[in-house]
């Protein structure tokens, strides 16, 4: 039986950079790592069935955009392998209106924010008024990422009627538009990522839709620990090992967390997308990831090789 200390399982073209980022830090460990898209997915469903080839963990990024390959991924939890995030919890953190109201439940602060039940079983706007939230306001739907279905900007009631009917079937956050404070070269706003246990971040301008790489001393000691004493409650409620998020320092320093989790995470590089992530910052994922399935390697598994 072959062995693989990691399986990323993938559909996205723009996913390649970062798979051979991951590549080349699992060749420095000599580690074994199998990359499977819709071309060999039913090859490796095959042998995992027959028992040929089993993984140590495996990294879920194709069964929630593709269903091909959610036969594998059923596959991998009945014969146990460890998942980087359990299926289970990661459909639980999709609902961002169940997230908004679990880290209200533990203290993490978030924009102030109104829930829309859908318009397929409300189609009349309970009465409510912008008092809290303010104007303008941010309109999003409970499901979803990559900004679709996302409006920012908004002033009026009935535009909040007109866009509930995109996804007629899903609940609405109506929030509060976050004003990040500004230092001479960045906005205070950050793409936070968690790989077990450790935080990277690099800056995000909301105004550009741009990320610039975090420099060494490029933020306070005393705010990085704050961010990183926030995602570390974020991974302990939401029980995911591998998510970003988004956190912004409002102009009267409070930290507020915008954008909840993500997983799948978007990994397009900044050296092949103009709007893409730094890739020094990807390539210390790439190094976190390796170490941890290092680190967890079967003894068998690490004598064999």
């Amino acid at each position: 039986m072959k062995t693989y200390d990691l399986a990323i399982i993938w559909e996205w073209p723009f996913d390649e950079p970062f798979n051979r980022l991951i590549q080349d830090q699992f060749s420095k460990k000599n580690l074994a790592i199998l990359f499977v898209n819709i071309d060999n997915v039913l090859f490796v469903e095959n042998k995992v069935s027959k028992g040929e080839i089993r993984f140590n963990w495996y990294l879920d990024r194709a069964s929630e955009s593709d269903p091909r390959f959610l036969p594998l991924i059923q596959m991998c939890q009945l014969f146990k392998f460890k998942a980087i995030n359990s299926p289970r919890r990661v459909q639980r953190i999709l609902n961002k209106a169940y997230l908004h109201k679990l880290f209200l439940k533990h203290g993490i602060s978030v924009p102030q924010t109104l829930i829309l039940p859908p318009f397929s079983k409300k189609t009349e706007l309970p009465f409510f008024t912008l008092t809290d939230i303010g104007i303008p306001f941010v309109m999003k739907p409970s499901h979803g990422g990559g900004g679709e279905g996302v409006h920012v900007g908004l002033t009026e009631l009935n535009q909040i009627h007109y866009y509930r009917k995109e996804f007629q079937n899903d609940d609405y956050l109506i929030q509060q538009t976050i004003v990040p404070k500004n230092t001479a070269i960045h906005p205070l706003w950050f793409r936070t990522f968690h790989v077990f246990g450790e935080t990277f971040l690099c800056f995000w301008n909301p105004q550009n839709r741009l990320y610039t790489q975090l420099h060494e001393n490029g933020i306070e000691p005393p705010l990085l620990e704050k961010i990183n004493s926030i995602m570390k409650q974020i991974a302990r409620i939401s029980k995911l090992n591998f998510f970003s998020s988004e956190i912004a320092v409002q102009t009267d320093d409070k930290l507020v967390v915008v954008d909840y989790v993500n997983d799948p995470i978007d990994f397009r590089m900044k050296s092949h997308h103009f709007d893409g992530i730094p890739d020094n910052l990807l390539e210390s994922i790439a190094v976190a990831l390796s170490k941890m399935m290092e680190s967890t390697r079967p003894m068998a598994l690490a004598d064999a090789s």
